[in-house]
């Protein structure tokens, strides 16, 4: 507000990325549901957790788009959407749904398969302000549109009845989307690839809500889950609202062996790369001293590290 927007090529491509996201995110959605599906009332007291969570998220969405949409802050109300539509919908929604969809409920499908149109029809319709043209597109391929997206009224907060336990209910969706996370990172700094198998432990006093370990089991290619009141575990510890999570590495001699194997064919690799180039004399006399420096503290690294592993 009061000053003008200097284009940036990056901004650019930003909102290119986001609409992409959304233009992407509808696809599934009507493929999901396919041409002759149509959409049924939502009973909010009887959907999992799950679905209550991102409903309730949708919600609120809503009502702080609208209020900011009120006072002019359109850059706000745009924020808080993005938000939605990244962390929330695509990135969390999206991929929890194929566990509910995969199942043998035919009639809760079918409730998945509304919330997922109930919610891209609110996005589209938050969006069209700021991307009149895609959302116009994306409108009229919904099923059971109007003429036009002109003639829709602008989405309501719905304010849902989620009572004590439900408050519980949607502490532990945030607690699974987070420890699902912390597994990732864990993958990542300790150098495993995505769908290595690890066992968890959860400690919890009471037992989270139906499917929590379906979905954990699913976004974190676990060995073996085990819940239980008190835990003994000597596995890496994360702390939560309610609940614990032990990570427990249990690697196999052969899984060892396999990757000591990798690490000195690696090594050995880098080591013959780096005498090579150390004794070229065309290397040492024209590359900068840095260079040449640089090289042989590697070589030094690296056969100090082989000799530690062999």
């Amino acid at each position: 507000p009061g000053q003008d927007i200097r284009y940036i090529e990056e901004k650019v491509s930003s909102a290119s990325n986001y609409l992409n996201k959304i233009w992407n995110s509808a696809r599934y959605v009507l493929d999901v549901c396919g041409e002759n599906f149509e959409p049924i009332d939502i009973d909010f007291d009887k959907l999992e957790p799950i679905e209550k969570d991102i409903l309730t998220k949708m919600s609120l969405t809503i009502k702080t788009v609208s209020s900011s949409m009120d006072k002019y802050e359109y850059s706000m109300a745009s924020s808080h959407l993005y938000n939605f539509v990244y962390d929330d919908f695509c990135s969390t929604y999206l991929e929890m749904s194929k566990v509910s969809l995969q199942g043998n409920n035919e009639e809760y499908k079918k409730t998945v398969k509304s919330i997922l149109l109930y919610i891209l029809k609110n996005i589209i319709i938050m969006i069209y302000p700021y991307a009149p043209f895609i959302g116009e597109e994306l409108y009229l391929a919904l099923p059971n549109h109007k003429k036009s997206i002109m003639l829709e009224t602008y989405p309501e907060a719905i304010k849902y009845n989620v009572g004590l336990e439900g408050f519980k209910s949607l502490s532990e969706v945030e607690n699974l989307y987070t420890m699902i996370q912390d597994i990732r990172n864990y993958k990542v700094s300790n150098k495993l690839a995505p769908n290595y198998k690890l066992r968890f432990v959860i400690e919890t006093k009471e037992k989270p809500f139906n499917g929590f370990e379906n979905y954990l089991f699913r976004f974190s290619f676990a060995k073996e889950i085990e819940v239980v009141s008190e835990s003994k575990s000597n596995g890496i510890k994360y702390v939560y609202s309610e609940m614990n999570l032990y990570i427990e590495d249990e690697i196999s001699e052969d899984e060892i062996k396999a990757k000591k194997d990798k690490d000195i064919a690696f090594l050995k690799a880098e080591i013959a790369r780096g005498e090579g180039m150390l004794n070229n004399p065309n290397f040492v006399s024209k590359a900068p001293k840095e260079k040449v420096e640089l090289e042989r503290k590697k070589l030094a690294d690296n056969k100090a590290k082989l000799a530690q592993i062999e």
